[in-house]
């Protein structure tokens, strides 16, 4: 419900019924009360719409018990009653709701890959038979995610993509993943409360989320702030002015972070390239960790043969596997396109070395 797919009309009656049961018939709803509880069932399904109000007032069960002409002994027990049963009916809509459209992904999209059991020391990372298929940008910004008003459309967005990149990869499966960019440099941080209903919302739908930051300094903050078993981080080198001695600290402090909390699932540091960075000496970048790994992600632009053959130039110093980006909606018809590159022609022209397919 709520964005679900009911119609608000469909919801009041849906609400005036329950509350007319619940009170053992003979009741009539008034609409004041009815639109409380739609909203008591909107908080509960959109917390962060919310981020300074009270769920329930406190005084509910004597306010709604005294509109309804009960007596004082009966207005808890009563309340409670159709209020449970209220909430309890939502809370059965978004369950059926979220297995429908589960669904609807195709057999090839998956949830986030849990590790198999440690062999000595090492995680064997599932890297032959996954692709992760990410959107990019910052809500109200730029990039895909420009599109995306709250964490729903994003996760959505993100599935869509999977959706298709699912019947790129022959039999490989397809994960999700939204890549907002969580801090700008100079230090502007997406909304917070933003960040953490995604990362909750994405956490119960399989999605990974890989935080995206612009200044080394904030890495650590970001980790900090919003670790959980499906957040990524990476690192946008372009702004960051990072050396491969930056990024293996900061992989060290994620994954041991991860360990700490006793994550299961492939964690994973990226960062962004399209240019040859003299910070970086690709000998130097320690790749892989006890519980996951660390990936090059080239973000260039270009036409068709140049787009391709800078990809080869900039990731051919690392050993697969790697990320690519593909320009969608970040400067459609502007300066840096890929005019003549089909997404799908780009993800098969490295399909073999690509475990991140990025969309910005």
């Amino acid at each position: 419900m709520f964005g679900y797919g009911f119609e608000p009309e469909d919801n009041r009656s849906f609400f005036a019924r329950l509350l007319d049961s619940a009170t053992g018939g003979g009741y009539t709803a008034e609409a004041g009360q009815v639109d409380w509880m739609l909203e008591q069932a909107d908080r509960k399904i959109h917390p962060w719409r919310y981020p300074q109000q009270s769920a329930l007032p406190i005084n509910i069960n004597v306010i709604m018990g005294e509109s309804m002409g009960l007596p004082a002994q009966e207005r808890s027990t009563s309340t409670l009653t159709w209020l449970a049963l209220a909430l309890g009916a939502v809370f059965i809509c978004f369950l059926a709701t979220f297995f429908l459209a589960t669904i609807s992904l195709g057999a090839g999209v998956t949830q986030l890959p849990e590790l198999p059991a440690k062999n000595g020391s090492s995680f064997p990372i599932p890297t032959d038979n996954v692709t992760f298929a990410g959107v990019y940008g910052r809500p109200g910004g730029w990039g895909t995610l420009s599109k995306a008003s709250s964490p729903e459309q994003a996760i959505q967005m993100a599935k869509d993509l999977a959706t298709s990149v699912d019947q790129w990869n022959g039999a490989k499966t397809a994960v999700p993943l939204v890549n907002p960019c969580v801090e700008m440099q100079g230090g502007s941080w997406m909304d917070d409360q933003y960040v953490r209903s995604l990362v909750q919302q994405a956490g119960q739908e399989g999605t990974v989320v890989m935080l995206d930051v612009q200044d080394i300094s904030a890495a650590k903050q970001a980790i900090d702030k919003y670790l959980a078993d499906n957040v990524w981080l990476d690192i946008d080198v372009e702004w960051a002015g990072c050396g491969d001695c930056d990024i293996n600290e900061i992989a060290e402090y994620y994954f041991a972070a991860r360990e700490a909390k006793g994550f299961n699932s492939m964690g994973l540091i990226g960062f962004y390239l399209f240019r040859q960075e003299s910070a970086i000496n690709s000998a130097n970048v320690k790749r892989e960790y006890s519980g996951g790994l660390v990936i090059p992600v080239f973000d260039g632009h270009g036409g068709k043969d140049l787009k391709v053959q800078k990809t080869r130039d900039i990731l051919g110093a690392y050993s697969p596997p790697w990320g690519i980006m593909s320009f969608y909606y970040r400067f459609q018809g502007g300066q840096y396109g890929d005019p003549g590159l089909g997404e799908q022609d780009y993800f098969g022209a490295f399909e073999a070395e690509t475990l991140l397919f990025m969309r910005q």
